[in-house]
């Protein structure tokens, strides 16, 4: 989806949307949707509904794809003309997409255990260490 993105501009300014431009569209739709099922389904697989930590790992995940959804629905929502007339030349989209790929990035860095404040100590993974192995 993203090559879709690189691939189709969008148009300038106030021009009539062309195929191009809402295969451009329909292809950022698709690949944030696709971000934002990280956050809802694949990073929950083994802490939905469990405590202390990965509970709050948990709900991190939730509040970045809720995050993701809203920008999604701004963006949308910018496209009927009424909105479109009171939002005015406010780039709006830029900011909804920085946004929304803010909140990926954050559930991406939760989701790398890295982080001691959201990782139990034999959950984190570090960086060029090697792990404590019990020999017999």
């Amino acid at each position: 989806m993203s090559i879709g993105l690189a691939v189709f501009p969008t148009t300038e300014g106030n021009a009539p949307a062309t195929l191009i431009s809402v295969l451009h569209y329909g292809s950022a739709a698709v690949l944030f949707l696709i971000l934002t099922r990280f956050c809802f389904v694949f990073f929950q697989l083994d802490i939905k509904g469990k405590g202390g930590k990965k509970g709050r790992r948990s709900k991190i995940y939730y509040l970045c794809g809720w995050i993701m959804l809203t920008c999604m629905l701004v963006i949308a929502a910018k496209q009927i003309p009424s909105i479109k007339e009171w939002i005015g030349d406010f780039a709006l989209i830029f900011w909804a997409e920085a946004i929304a790929l803010c909140a990926f990035g954050t559930a991406w860095i939760v989701a790398g255990k890295y982080l001691s404040i959201l990782t139990e100590p034999e959950e984190k993974l570090t960086l060029l260490e090697p792990k404590n192995e019990i020999t017999k």
